[in-house]
């Protein structure tokens, strides 16, 4: 990339990388390669929130003993894997992620990944690497839409997803609904359901990141964003699921189809989102004439850009309901109760 970029007309000495999703997460995983230091000098993740569970080697061993296992091949002779027919492997690998609870994820190997990238060595490794950080308002949305049902449920089954998902009582659970609720009160069972699935697994370990890198000494500052438009397919029922800020953030929203629906806000989204991303790149700071004033994040006002036709500046956005999921965890044996649609 620094090496090749002047075949682009790009400048060396100037390079942003950026990606969404698991090219977020590997965006974050970059953070903690020693190798990567001086070859880019800032970076954008897109809800890339599991690029920051990078853990040891010794985490995947389950995942690596049921994908061995499962491609029936010797685990002193691994190079025979590479004689196996593609789908043969996908297939293994399916198998082996319901077998172990886990995935193939970048782990600690102490050479190419010495840190997890929010940890003094690996924010040590960047410091001077300003971040921008953000995620989608809705993103679990779009794991919930499998079963359209899952958009008008009850309370009660909203509170046996939340109890059997995340291991909590009915007083936790009035906790937080009383916790969203209380920024906003229209919120349905199934509004409160995408919003803590969302949360969890994305806006937190995000904003974990930014408070972490705000907080230590001689780091270039992180901003945080949350992507707002409301897609208009099934009268907005997905809010602003999961990868929905991508057509946006290239400009491309004419060609997303019934996604991004008609008139002239999409667009104008689009050129607020690529604003923020282009002046990011060019200086290491997202503000432009087209949003208001957007300070770095940090522990004191939590400053969060809220990204949409017309963009607002948020203070510490959500941050009670924010603040009383931030101790759950989804327990890995029961991950399908939280999407799966029981009636």
């Amino acid at each position: 990339m620094r090496d090749n970029i002047t075949q682009f007309g790009g400048d060396p000495g100037s390079v942003t990388v950026f990606g969404q999703s698991g090219g977020g997460s590997k965006i974050m995983t970059l953070l903690a390669m020693p190798k990567a230091q001086g070859l880019f000098h800032r970076a954008i993740s897109m809800s890339g929130a599991a690029g920051l569970n990078v853990d040891p080697a010794a985490a995947m061993e389950p995942y690596v003993n049921a994908f061995i296992k499962e491609l029936g091949v010797d685990p002193k002779n691994l190079a025979a894997a590479q004689q196996i027919p593609m789908q043969t492997v996908l297939d293994a690998r399916i198998r082996a992620v319901a077998a172990s609870f886990e995935g193939a994820r970048p782990v600690i190997d102490g050479k190419h990944i010495v840190a997890r990238p929010m940890a003094p060595e690996g924010l040590a490794m960047h410091a001077k690497v300003p971040m921008l950080l953000g995620s989608t308002k809705t993103e679990a949305s779009l794991f919930f839409q499998s079963d359209m049902r899952n958009f008008t449920l009850t309370e009660e089954q909203m509170r046996v997803r939340l109890r059997t998902a995340f291991k909590i009582d009915d007083a936790k659970v009035d906790a937080i609904m009383a916790a969203y609720r209380k920024a906003s009160p229209d919120m349905t069972p199934s509004d409160i359901l995408v919003a803590v699935a969302s949360d969890v697994q994305f806006r937190l370990p995000l904003t974990g990141a930014a408070e972490t890198k705000s907080g230590a000494t001689g780091q270039a500052p992180v901003y945080m964003y949350n992507f707002n438009w409301t897609i208009p397919w099934q009268n907005g029922v997905l809010g602003s699921p999961h990868a929905v800020d991508i057509p946006f953030a290239f400009g491309t929203v004419n060609e997303a189809g019934e996604m991004i629906g008609p008139g002239d806000d999409a667009m104008e989204t689009s050129m607020n989102l690529m604003s923020a991303f282009v002046n990011f790149a060019r200086t290491g700071n997202p503000n432009n004439a087209r949003m208001p004033d957007w300070k770095p994040y940090d522990t004191t006002t939590r400053t969060t850009m809220l990204v949409d036709a017309t963009c607002e500046t948020a203070l510490d956005w959500r941050g009670d309901a924010l603040r009383e999921v931030a101790t759950l965890k989804i327990d890995p044996f029961n991950r399908a109760a939280l999407y799966r649609y029981e009636a």
